[in-house]
This record gives structure tokens, C-alpha cells and sequence, in this order.
């Protein structure tokens, strides 16, 4: 397979992709899809897997980073090329719109067939076609735009030419106007743009900077290569008549002399040999409308070989051609004072350049420094004022030379005012001058930033403001601060609001309590923080801390129940004894009871809770037993932790009137064999060995 190559739009500085959706339908099979981002910094190449398409995009051409789609089809059933000879395949970019300031080049792999087909043709052509819509048919030069069929090589294949140049803006007939009829370049405007032309050949105004206008009645579809017979689609000659018949017999009977090898050369404008009736033959650089830069004048080889002026770009041509280096051309005032220097890469002899120019008139230059304090003026006719002169200037408040600084006055009037060594006497802005000092203004600000809702200002809503040097301090922004001030601006959350960081906000906004669990009365939240809030229970009910629990009493038969005094939730009691080793694992490792998996054996202190009617045993009684400081039976005094047996009720001092004795996890000082436990029957508080006895067990969280 032989590679084909075109150059898109190389005579313009910029062209448009569009794309066309309209006839997806009736389109040939899609073979691939190809995306990729291209950076405009970098450029980069667009190309399919087997690499048989692709388009090159050079740096600088795009004005932002693009992603460019690449729609690859089969050529078979593709609209318009049913009469046609399809050498490649169709592809199509996206997206619409896209805007290059350099020349791209597309590049397609001849199908095999279309190769072989190649081979055995005379007097044809490769040219690249582009989708008419509108006209459902394809649009191409008969010169070949593209490529042109040179010969065969050693192997059979076709030798192919670039001709340098695809045109893609169409007349309004929608046939390429990049060449005339004749096969010539169309006229070029002077900053090397080609001039437009109407349907009646009338040239189109550029735009104001000499850009071309792009013609409105053509746009980007689809690319394809095409092999067209030349003698079949040559356009007229010049006078509008075909070829005579003569020419064509003389043509035939000079074929009959000819050898069995073929027919005799015909001369072929393209392939670098000057045959006769051509001026000039450069081969593949034929077409070239632009000189070497540099050149004041040349002459370049046409598409159809004749030899006509370039373009040319070079320093003093006026025109600043910045691709090739330079920032500046005067033409002809090139060296001179105040123009551009004679290599056009920046200004000649200047007034600021550091150098007297005596011969025009500069009696001094200090660069840089000109028109500052001391130095040469802006026209480096004479020295610039500055600062102790002994001349006042309008930006100035004084000036008296060498007293400046000193105690001598600077004004008239009963006041002295003094001259400072920077003229000046009066003080900055937002300073008052009190004696011979510039005293920092203050001033009253309101304060700003609080929230929209919820929040309200911490002791004061303004404060009084110093004049720092740069900004007024404190700041009149308010900050979030529980803290109160009268000096700076804070503001704090309203009451049952908490601040997140960015706004106040209470868990009970949403009335979590119409949904949080039966026996939850809505309406009834009360925010304890940022995420935790209470409820309020139907009778005989408690907040939990996540839903509403059965009160703890006498009788009580719904576990877990709650504790309302002290918020101790508590557990069913086991049916079976347990030691305390048995006890301590089966409340951390076995117990799952009302959705809770956290529970514990009880601390002394909590299970003195359960006592009732013992003053003494009852949580903050007499008994002096407690965890973690007071384990040791020193601390116990009998009368204080036991009350009488009551014979006919041996639960008389159990809150849940059925507990005999029960476990608690707190350890016996003098030996960590034993554990405390309370015995209901005298509400006893007492320690007995740890694993030799067995009671019924309860557990809290």
C-alpha cells in the first residue's frame, strides 16, 4: 500500500472543521472511532490503530488544548460514491467549529484495490474530494489537488507527487476555487492571503487585519481520495470548446507507431524534469507561493509550471513577520533615531537607551532611570525635578532645598508646619498630624459576617477600629467565639445551636423525634449537641439515648428498662447463677437484648441503685462503699451498709422486687479473689469469693 498525503489549507492561516449529523443514518459502516486530546502548546497526531489514517496538527495551530474525533467508514455505500473510484477510506473529524492557525496535514493508506486498480490506468489522477451535503455529492479538483500519478516503480506501484495542497473552500457551484481553471494559483493579497472570489469572479475584501473571509456555502463533511480519468473530467479550454477530434486521432495513430512497451512519454508537469512548453518544473515544491525569508525578490514554479513572482518577507519590507524573529520593521526608517534597528529585532538609537545622542538633541540619558528624582527628564533635553530642588512641584506640599527636614517653616500662617526630607508635610492617609507626630486614625465599624440564622453577636455589634499602616484593626469580620468581647467582633449560636464549623445548626431542626421510636412524642427534641438530642417518652417511658425505653420499677417485665433518676439502662435478670468470672463475660460477650450489644457488668455504686427502703445501702447512703477508691473493708461499717431482714418479704429492698443477689464487677481491695455483691434479703453490701459462688445476673449500660 502506498501512503497519501495532503496538506489542508496551506495558503490560509486558519480553517473550521464542521461536522455533519444529519445523515448518520444513511451512512456506510462506522470502522473506528478515534479521540484524542491534542495540546495546543505541543501539537500532536490523530491516528487510528493500524495507523492507515491519521491528521498532524503542528504546535501552535490550535489556540486551546482540543479533543479531536476521528471517525474512520467504509468506503462501500458511502453517500455520492457509487460512480466513483474510492482509493481510500472516508473519515470524518469533530468537533464543529474548531479553529487552526496553522496548516494541518491529513493522511490516508490507498485501499488495496484501488492500489492494484492504480496500475494498470493511464492519464489519471489522485485527487482529495470532500462531502457536498447539501448537493449530496462529492467535490474535487480534475487537476489532481492532492496527489498526481507520476509513473510506476520497480515493484508495479504507483509513483505518487504531492502537489502540496488540498483546496477545501468552495465556490458557490461547491468546486474547489484554490486553483482557477487553468490550474494556476488564485491571486494572493499582499500579506500572502488568498483573495476570495464571488460566483461572478469578482474579488472579496479581506477583513480589516487582511484576513480572507471564508465563503459561506462550503464546509468540512467528509474526506476521501478519489481516482479520476483526466481526459474524461479535464474542464474546457479557454475559448469553451473541447479538444478537436484532429488532435485525437493524430494521438491515436502516433500510438500505433509506438513500441509494445507502452505508449511514448508524455511530458508530465510535476515530475522536476523542464520538459518542453514548461517553464520551470520543481517537482514536489511546484506550487510554492512564498519566498525564502530573507529574499527581496524570486521566482517560484506554478502547478502548471510557469514561472511567476514570490511572495517575499524580509527585514524593511515594513511588515513584521514575527515567526521569523522579528518585533519591529520601519521599512525604509530602519536604523534610524527612534524607529527600529536595521536586523528588526528592536529599536534603534532611543532616548532611554542610556546613550547621549548629542546629534539629536539629547544632552543627557540615564535609561532607566530617566524622569525619576535627579536623573534625565522623559526627552533627555534637561534633568527631571526631584525632591530638595528648593522648587516646589504640583506633586509636592513643599520643598526648601537643603532645609528640608530641618525646623525652618514650610507654610505662612501662625502654624509652622515642617518640611520633610520627602516634601510632604502633611500625613498619610488615615492619620492626623498632632504636633509633630501623625497620629493612627480610629474609627466606630460595624460588624459583618454573622450567619443568616441561628447566631447572634457576642457582647457588641461594633467595635472601634485602629488604622494599622495597611487595613483597620481589629477586623470588623466576625469570627465564631462562645467567649465574650467588647473589642473584637464575635458572634455565638443562638441557644439549642451548635457551630459546625460554617453555619449553626441543631440536631432537632428536622423533629428527629417523630421518627426516632414508639412512645416518642414529636415535637418534644431537645438538642444536648451537635448530633445528639433527647426525647420526650409517652408515660411510663424514658429517653434512652436513641429511642424511648420502658421505666425501671417493681414488677417490671419489659427489658431493657430505663432508670430515669440516674439514665442506667438495665437488662432482664438471668434464670441461671453465675459466677463472677461467668457473670463479667456473659454482660461483654453473650448479651444482646433491645437491639444493645454494649453491656456491662454493674459497678457497686450502680448496683446500689437498685436498693430501696435502706437508707444506708441506698445510692449516696451512709455505707462508705464505693468504686474506685473505697473497696476495702476497712471502709465498711456494717451498720451503715445492711438494714434488718424483713421475713416475710426477702426482695423488700430490691427496686425490681424479685432480686435475692446480685454481682458487681467492682473488685475487693485486700484480695482480687473476692468481688462485692449485694444481698437484697438485708440489703447487704459484701464481697464474697469470686468463683465459689453463683448468683442470678444483671446487666447495665
Amino acid at each position: 500500500m502506498r501512503r497519501i498525503f495532503v496538506v489542508i489549507l496551506v495558503f490560509v492561516s486558519f480553517f473550521t472543521f464542521m461536522s455533519c449529523g444529519g445523515r448518520k443514518g444513511e451512512l456506510s459502516k462506522i470502522e473506528e472511532v478515534v479521540t484524542k486530546t491534542v495540546s495546543a502548546e505541543n501539537g500532536g497526531t490523530v491516528k487510528n490503530s493500524d495507523e492507515s489514517v491519521s491528521i498532524e496538527i503542528p504546535a501552535g495551530a490550535l489556540e486551546s488544548d482540543t479533543q479531536i474525533t476521528m471517525k474512520i467508514y467504509e468506503s462501500a455505500n458511502y453517500p455520492g460514491t457509487e460512480d466513483k473510484t474510492v482509493i481510500s477510506k472516508v473519515v470524518e473529524f469533530e468537533p464543529s467549529g474548531t479553529i487552526f492557525k496553522k496548516p494541518v496535514i491529513i493522511s490516508m493508506v490507498s485501499l488495496g484495490g484501488g492500489g492494484e486498480a492504480l496500475k494498470a490506468v493511464k492519464k489519471q489522477v489522485v485527487t482529495a474530494a470532500v462531502y457536498r451535503e447539501d448537493k449530496g455529492a462529492w467535490s474535487y479538483s480534475p487537476k489532481g489537488a492532492a496527489v498526481k500519478i507520476a509513473g510506476h516503480d520497480d515493484g508495479g506501484d504507483p509513483i505518487m507527487q504531492s502537489a502540496l495542497g488540498d483546496p477545501i473552500m468552495l465556490n458557490d457551484d461547491g468546486d474547489p476555487i484554490m486553483i482557477d481553471a487553468m490550474g494556476d494559483p488564485i491571486m494572493l493579497s499582499a500579506a500572502g492571503d488568498p483573495i476570495m472570489v464571488t460566483a461572478l469572479g469578482d474579488p472579496i475584501m479581506g477583513a480589516a487585519l487582511g484576513d480572507p473571509i471564508m465563503m459561506t456555502t462550503g464546509h468540512f463533511t467528509a474526506y476521501a481520495f478519489f481516482l479520476i480519468d483526466v481526459e474524461e473530467e479535464e474542464p474546457a479550454g479557454p475559448d469553451g470548446d473541447d479538444s478537436d477530434d484532429s488532435d485525437a486521432d493524430a494521438d491515436s495513430n502516433d500510438d500505433s507507431d509506438s513500441d509494445e512497451d507502452g505508449p511514448a512519454d508524455v511530458p508530465e508537469c510535476g515530475n522536476g524534469i523542464v520538459e518542453e512548453g514548461e517553464e520551470c518544473d520543481d517537482g514536489a515544491d511546484n506550487g510554492r507561493f512564498f519566498c525564502d525569508y530573507g529574499e527581496e525578490s524570486c521566482e517560484l514554479c506554478s502547478l502548471s509550471c510557469k514561472l511567476d513572482a514570490g511572495i517575499t518577507s524580509y527585514c524593511g519590507d515594513g511588515s513584521i513577520d514575527s515567526l521569523e524573529g522579528e518585533t519591529c520593521d520601519d521599512g525604509a526608517d530602519n536604523g534610524k533615531y527612534a524607529h527600529c534597528n536595521e536586523e528588526c529585532s528592536g529599536p534603534a538609537r532611543y532616548c532611554g537607551d542610556g546613550h547621549v545622542d548629542e546629534d539629536e538633541g539629547e544632552i543627557c540619558d540615564d535609561g532607566a532611570d530617566n524622569d525619576t528624582d535627579g536623573h534625565c527628564n522623559a526627552w533627555c533635553d534637561g534633568f527631571a525635578s526631584y525632591c530638595g530642588d528648593g522648587v516646589k512641584q504640583d506633586n509636592e506640599e513643599c520643598d526648601l532645598g537643603e532645609n528640608n527636614g530641618t525646623t525652618a517653616c514650610a507654610s505662612d500662617g501662625s502654624e509652622c508646619l515642617l518640611c520633610s526630607t520627602e516634601c510632604r508635610f502633611k500625613c498619610k492617609e488615615n492619620y492626623t498630624l498632632e504636633g509633630s507626630q501623625c497620629v493612627a486614625d480610629t474609627q466606630t465599624a460595624a460588624c459583618t459576617g454573622l450567619p443568616s440564622s441561628n447566631a447572634q453577636w457576642n457582647t457588641v455589634s461594633s467595635i472601634t477600629q485602629t488604622w494599622s499602616g495597611t487595613v483597620w484593626l481589629p477586623s470588623a469580620t466576625a469570627v465564631y467565639s462562645e467567649e465574650s468581647s467588647t473589642e473584637e467582633c464575635r458572634f455565638k449560636c443562638a441557644d439549642g445551636f451548635f457551630w459546625n464549623g460554617s453555619a449553626c445548626v441543631s440536631p432537632c431542626e428536622s423533629d428527629p423525634c417523630s421518627e426516632a421510636s414508639a412512645n416518642a412524642l414529636s415535637g418534644s427534641c431537645t438538642p444536648v449537641s451537635m448530633t445528639e438530642f433527647t426525647c420526650g417518652c409517652s408515660e411510663g417511658y424514658a429517653w434512652g439515648g436513641d429511642k424511648c425505653l420502658s421505666e425501671c420499677g417493681p414488677g417490671s417485665d419489659v427489658f431493657p428498662c430505663i432508670d430515669s433518676a440516674n439514665r442506667l439502662i438495665w437488662s432482664s435478670r438471668t434464670t441461671t447463677n453465675k459466677n463472677w468470672s461467668a457473670a463479667v463475660s456473659y454482660c461483654e460477650d453473650d448479651l444482646n437484648e433491645g437491639g444493645y450489644s454494649d453491656w456491662r457488668l454493674p459497678t457497686i455504686d450502680e448496683l446500689r441503685t437498685l436498693v430501696v427502703n435502706c437508707p444506708g445501702t441506698q445510692a449516696d447512703g451512709a455505707c462508705a462503699i464505693s468504686d474506685p477508691d473505697h473497696l476495702s473493708e476497712t471502709d465498711r461499717v456494717i451498720e451503715d451498709c445492711s438494714c434488718e431482714e424483713v421475713s416475710s418479704n426477702s426482695t423488700y429492698y430490691s427496686k425490681f422486687g424479685n432480686d435475692t443477689q446480685l454481682w458487681s464487677s467492682s473488685d475487693f481491695a485486700e484480695s482480687d479473689g473476692y468481688a462485692w455483691r449485694i444481698y437484697f434479703n438485708t440489703a447487704n453490701v459484701n464481697v464474697n469469693v469470686k468463683n465459689s459462688n453463683s448468683y442470678p445476673v444483671r446487666c447495665v449500660r
